[in-house]
C-alpha cells in the first residue's frame, strides 16, 4: 500500500466503504434498466437469472471462482494481501442484495428512460471504481486478475482488461443463450458500459485530483505518480 500511513488510514477505509456502496448500487440499478450490466457483474447478474440465487449470491461464487484462477495464475508468488479481496467481495455482495431488496418489484419502462439508467449507473460506477483505486486497500476479484495475467504474460494492463472484459462479456452471453435462447442480461447496455466506463474514469479521477482528494487520503494523483 503506497504511502499508508496510520493517520490516513481510516479515510482509505471509509472511501473504500462509499466506493462499494456506490458501486453496488451502479451495478443493480443497471439490472432494472434490463440493458445489461457491466462486463465485471455480466456473468453473475445472468448466474443470478438462471438459478435461483440472489445476485449478491451469484457474485460471492463467481468471485471465488476469479479468486481461486488468480491462485493458480501467480503459483508461490501470490500474497497474503491479495485474500482482503474476500472482505471487499462479502461487503459488496451483501450492499447487492441490499438494494436488490431495496429496489423490490421496481423495473425502468421505456428505452430513452433505460438508457438514461444506464448512462447514470456507468457514471455512479465509474466514482466507485475511481474510489476503491484512490484508496489503494484492496481491489475486485475481476481488478486482481487482470493484473496477475498481464504480470504473467507481460501485456499491457489496459489490454489484458479489454480481454478480460470480453470473455466475461462472452461467458454471460453464452450461458445466456443457452439457457434461454437469447440474450438476457448481456444487451447494448454491457457494450456501452464496457467502451465508456475507463473514459468516465479518468475524467473522474482528474477531478479528484484537481480537488486535493489525494492529498486528503494521503496519497499522491495520477499525474504526480507520472511525474514522479
Amino acid at each position: 500500500m503506497e504511502g499508508a500511513g496510520k493517520e490516513h488510514l481510516p479515510r482509505r477505509i471509509a472511501v473504500s466503504g462509499a466506493a462499494l456502496v456506490l458501486m453496488a448500487f451502479a451495478v443493480v440499478l443497471a439490472t432494472r434498466a434490463v440493458l445489461g450490466t457491466s462486463p465485471m457483474s455480466s456473468v453473475p447478474y445472468v448466474l443470478s437469472l438462471v438459478f435461483p440465487i440472489t445476485l449478491g449470491t451469484a457474485n460471492a461464487l463467481f468471485s471465488a471462482l476469479l479468486i481461486v484462477l488468480g491462485v493458480l495464475i501467480m503459483g508461490n508468488l501470490y500474497r497474503p494481501i491479495y485474500l482482503t479481496q474476500i472482505a471487499t467481495v462479502a461487503v459488496f455482495s451483501v450492499l447487492c442484495d441490499v438494494f436488490a431488496y431495496l429496489f423490490g418489484d421496481f423495473w425502468i419502462e421505456g428505452y430513452v428512460f433505460q438508457w438514461l439508467a444506464v448512462l447514470a449507473s456507468c457514471a455512479v460506477l465509474a466514482v466507485g471504481v475511481s474510489l476503491l483505486v484512490a484508496a489503494n486497500l484492496t481491489m475486485m476479484p475481476p481488478e486482481y486478475l487482470i493484473m496477475f495475467i498481464s504480470f504473467r504474460t507481460r501485456m499491457d494492463f489496459g489490454k489484458t482488461k479489454v480481454f478480460v472484459d470480453m470473455a466475461m462479456v462472452i461467458a454471460a452471453a453464452a450461458i445466456s443463450l443457452a439457457h434461454f435462447g437469447a440474450f438476457v442480461g448481456v444487451r447494448e447496455g454491457t457494450v456501452f458500459t464496457a467502451l465508456a466506463l475507463g473514459t468516465c474514469m479518468r475524467y473522474v479521477s482528474r477531478w479528484l485530483e484537481a480537488v486535493g482528494f489525494y492529498a486528503w487520503i494521503g496519497r499522491k494523483g495520477p499525474s504526480e505518480r507520472r511525474d514522479g
